[in-house]
């Protein structure tokens, strides 16, 4: 909150650079909205920053709304932006929006293209599993990706958290256990 309360005191209009990185400070304090603020000045005087658009497109996603957010990652890509957070903020407004084997289909071209498949999972899960509404859409796209990208541990425990969290514990039990896990705490056959 401290940390909060500090950004909020800095000038709305400032220059570009520095407004993109304090509005990338407030989305580590789950402000996507104050960030989405901060970064509309920046790409009025900076209209062709990539940077600028990922970051809407990310802030975008963290706050729940999809169309921005899907727009804004369509223009960062086309601005020449790419990078997890991106990719997955283009998969969070898919699942937004109940879209989940588009978004299964973004996760595999990105595993194929060798982009960080574990960070792009990660990032996704992070707002979704903290969103019970929002649970069983991520376990439909998990449940419908290649079985070597279940594999990567970091993706495994994603969609292993999320079949456990909407009641299919065997699921998740076989999820982490192909993964390499061996007697995962607290997911059991059992129920």
């Amino acid at each position: 909150s401290e940390a909060l309360a500090a950004l909020r005191r800095i000038p709305a209009r400032v220059e570009p650079n520095l407004g993109l990185a304090v509005a990338r400070m407030l989305m580590t304090c789950d402000s996507g909205g104050m960030a989405i603020d901060r970064l509309r000045p920046v790409l009025a005087e900076v209209p062709a920053s990539p940077d600028a658009a990922a970051a809407l497109a990310e802030a975008a996603a963290l706050e729940g709304r999809p169309k921005l957010a899907l727009v804004w990652a369509e223009r960062a890509t086309v601005l020449g932006a790419s990078s997890p957070g991106l990719t997955a903020a283009r998969v969070q407004g898919l699942l937004d929006e109940d879209r989940c084997d588009e978004a299964a289909v973004l996760v595999a071209d990105a595993h194929r293209a060798g982009a960080d498949v574990d960070a792009i999972v990660t990032a996704t899960s992070t707002r979704l599993q903290n969103a019970d509404s929002r649970i069983a859409t991520l376990d439909r796209m998990m449940s419908v990706l290649d079985a070597e990208i279940l594999r990567r541990p970091r993706v495994a425990t994603v969609a292993a958290t999320a079949a456990y969290n909407t009641g299919a514990t065997d699921r998740a039990a076989t999820l982490l256990a192909d993964a390499g896990w061996s007697g995962p705490a607290g997911i059991g056959k059992q129920g």
